[in-house]
């Protein structure tokens, strides 16, 4: 049973990692690891197998195999309808297949420290006793038992009738002792007018057993043939099982490497690399977002507050899953290090009036699309992991894309079309500033922050979100929702179509239709936009102060030995 399963495992893991395999390995990449580290396992398990006996929690790897299932299932969904591209493209979209990834990668943590605890426990079974152990056999033990008894099934079959006689004769030995003697009176007339051995009708043969022999030895012949049947399925089924041990043994080799070389290599930033492999370990590849914020505020010194925790687990677990991943930790590190000042650039470009994050270009541009000459707006990048994305309004209302790019501990890179030269920033406000000539209104817009605002989703993705949700949940993205369309207004604002009543915004558009509108499909786990919201209005209080000039120093006109009397007892 148990490996079957494993088997099952294995060819389903196959098939996810070809369909992976097929994809940027840039959009896969901690899709990939996770499928990987199920091979090492499951073929740790086939070598160790052949081997030794191994005690494995069934229900535990049927439910890797189920997982597996899903995992399988939504891929080859989004291959059938062509979307597989925009799957991995959108982050809303791919928030489905990074939960099914966790959870796949947190069964299979529990199931090895399962198998680790269960064989470190392991003893001998005593004799006469069915203990756990001994329902762990693998399968060709089992098969070479069930074989044995066949064997005696049979011999048991063909000695049927004269196993019976021997039964009988022992226990009524007197009773047919007359009747043995007249047996074998009319065998020795028979044998003397035959002048052969031939079978007499009680089925008994003549000349001194020879018929018996002759049936002895076609029994021996038939068990003989029958055994070597089932002995050449056994070295057949032995075969095939060696040569699945000695493929997964090689692919172990080549998979452990691989992943050793991945949690070397991934973490760029040597700080950064340093905090993880020391605190979690080389094969550590997803870690409990509570463990990981508690390691990560000791080995800063600092307490984080609950509102950058909110907004860093928005960058780094944005699909809830409770965990983080080496490789989404690695992707951050390029965009917002180094280690020692991640919580602060977090802080400082998520609350820049002009990043709206988790955007795809085609939102970008949808938002874009109606505003002013020299509008602009910062996204995360999808193409380039760990990078940024500018998006600004050109004359002819043409859209322009301009990448980021991450080379920490510098800064970030911009490549001009002119003299393909690579101009350097240490910041993203650095970017906006030097090119302030292009980039002249900060797209302001509170609508991307919006838990409800789901962007760019189809008429049946949106009805796959709401499927399984009560009466009156809601979500907005670009275009209709249940034939009612939104409409932005040139002057500003918005209404329902049909109707005459506008509104500023779609926040008070929503409020107004609450009765209708009554529960916002959130699109993502953490709904940050309070806390955005916050740090925006503390910056644009901070600006409007900085305007009005420099606060007066009330303390300029104080004598210099008043003033070090005043701080005299103070150390």
């Amino acid at each position: 049973m148990e490996k079957r399963i494993l088997l099952l495992c294995k060819d389903r893991n196959a098939k996810i990692m070809t369909i992976l395999g097929d994809q940027d390995p840039s959009e896969v990449m901690e899709f990939q690891t996770t499928i990987q580290m199920v091979q090492v396992v499951v073929n740790r398990l086939l070598v160790s197998g052949g081997k030794k006996q191994i005690l494995i929690d069934v229900p535990l790897l049927d439910k890797i195999y189920t997982i597996l299932g899903q995992y399988e299932e939504l891929l080859e969904q989004y291959i059938a309808s062509g979307r597989l591209r925009r799957l991995l493209n959108s982050n809303r979209m791919r928030r489905k297949l990074e939960k099914i990834n966790s959870d796949l990668h947190v069964h299979l943590k529990e199931f090895v420290e399962t198998l680790k605890e269960m064989n470190a426990k392991q003893s001998i079974p005593s004799s006469g006793s069915r203990s756990r152990e001994d329902a762990s056999v693998t399968e060709l033990e089992d098969r070479e038992k069930s074989d044995k008894r066949e064997i005696k099934k049979s011999k048991e079959k063909a000695d049927g009738a004269k196993g019976q006689g021997k039964k009988d004769d022992g226990n009524d030995k007197k009773k047919n002792k007359k009747n043995k003697e007249d047996r074998d009176k009319k065998k020795e007339k028979k044998v003397k007018k035959d002048k052969s051995p031939k079978k007499s009708g009680t089925g008994v043969t003549s000349t001194g057993g020879a018929a018996a022999g002759d049936d002895k030895e076609k029994r021996e012949a038939s068990e003989k043939r029958t055994g070597d049947v089932i002995s050449s399925e056994m070295s057949a089924s032995r075969k095939k099982y060696t040569s699945i041990v000695d493929v997964a043994g090689k692919e172990l080799a080549e998979e452990h490497q691989h992943l050793r070389h991945l949690s070397n290599e991934m973490i760029s930033d040597p700080e950064g690399k340093d905090f993880w492999l020391k605190l979690f370990g080389a094969e550590a590849f997803y870690v409990k977002w509570d463990e990981f914020i508690e390691e990560l505020s000791k080995a800063l010194g600092v307490s984080i507050s609950k509102d950058d925790q909110a907004l860093m687990k928005h960058v780094l677990d944005n699909s809830g899953t409770g965990h983080i991943n080496m490789y989404k930790w690695s992707e951050f590190l390029k965009g917002f290090g180094p280690l020692t000042n991640v919580v602060n650039n977090v802080r400082n470009i998520l609350t820049a009036p002009w990043f709206h994050g988790f955007l795809t270009s085609r939102e970008a541009e949808l938002l874009l699309e109606d505003q002013p000459i020299g509008t602009f707006l910062i996204r995360f990048s999808r193409s380039s992991g760990g990078s940024f994305a500018l998006a600004f309004v050109q004359e002819h209302r043409k859209i322009l894309h301009i990448l980021i790019q991450s080379c920490m501990p510098e800064g970030f890179k911009i490549d001009e079309e002119e003299g393909d030269k690579s101009k350097y920033f240490e910041s993203l406000q650095d970017i906006v500033d030097h090119y302030s000539i292009f980039l002249q209104h900060s797209f302001t817009s509170e609508l991307p922050r919006e838990s409800w605002f789901h962007g760019d989703v189809s008429p049946p993705e949106a009805i796959e979100l709401l499927q399984g949700h009560p009466e009156g949940t809601f979500l907005i993205r670009f275009s209709e929702v249940r034939h009612a369309l939104i409409q932005g207004l040139p002057q500003g604002g918005f209404l329902f179509a049909g109707e005459k009543e506008t509104f500023p915004n779609l926040t008070t558009l929503i409020e107004a239709y609450s009765p209708t509108l009554r529960f916002a499909l959130p699109n993502n786990e953490t709904d940050v936009a309070p806390i955005l919201k916050k740090y925006l209005e503390s910056k644009k209080a901070m600006k409007e102060a900085e305007d009005r000039g420099p606060i007066p120093n009330h303390y300029s006109a104080v004598d210099t030995e008043t003033f070090k009397k005043v701080l005299g007892g103070r150390k």
